[in-house]
């Protein structure tokens, strides 16, 4: 029997869900990681699309939001005080950025940072960002990994003995 994921993804999950503080693993993130999965391995071009980022978004928010899954925000939002992109803005912004992702000209971790300062959602941006950070590796023939493991993302510096949270809160800060 082939698993549906490595074990490495799988800690990439509970890791995602652990950022938004929702420990344990959701039914909808399952979901939506088998869908991104299956299409970057079927996939021919490794690209995104508009389509694509809203459907992932819709199935990980279904749940969570009463309206506005599966499309981008029509209000202001702020982020740790600082005020997002104006909505009119959004949907431009989205495809300078499907644009830039799909040239694969940065680092996974580049345009992880640079869709959540779009904020192109009401929620669900943190796990819609790092679906497409793990379609990113993906499609690089990468292995997925935690977000937080030290070695292969330098800029969080996660030590050992740390604790999680600390990792966490410099996540947050370094975006």
């Amino acid at each position: 029997m082939i698993p549906l994921f490595t074990k490495e993804e799988y800690e990439f999950i509970l890791e995602s869900n652990k950022i938004e503080a929702e420990p344990g693993v959701d039914f909808d993130h399952l979901h939506s990681f088998m869908d991104m999965k299956w299409k970057a391995s079927e996939s021919k071009t490794g690209n995104v699309n508009q389509g694509m980022i809203l459907e992932w978004h819709r199935k990980l928010m279904k749940n969570k939001l009463r309206r506005m899954f599966g499309e981008y925000r029509k209000c202001a939002v702020q982020v740790g005080g600082k005020l997002m992109p104006n909505p009119v803005a959004v949907p431009h912004l989205m495809d300078e950025w499907i644009e830039s992702f799909n040239k694969m000209d940065k680092t996974p971790w580049e345009y992880h940072k640079a869709f959540e300062n779009i904020h192109p959602f009401v929620d669900g941006n943190g796990r819609t960002g790092r679906l497409l950070w793990a379609f990113d590796l993906l499609r690089r023939g990468k292995e997925v990994y935690p977000i937080l493991n030290d070695f292969h993302n330098p800029d969080l510096v996660a030590h050992k003995d740390e604790r999680w949270e600390d990792a966490r809160q410099r996540y947050y800060q370094s975006l």
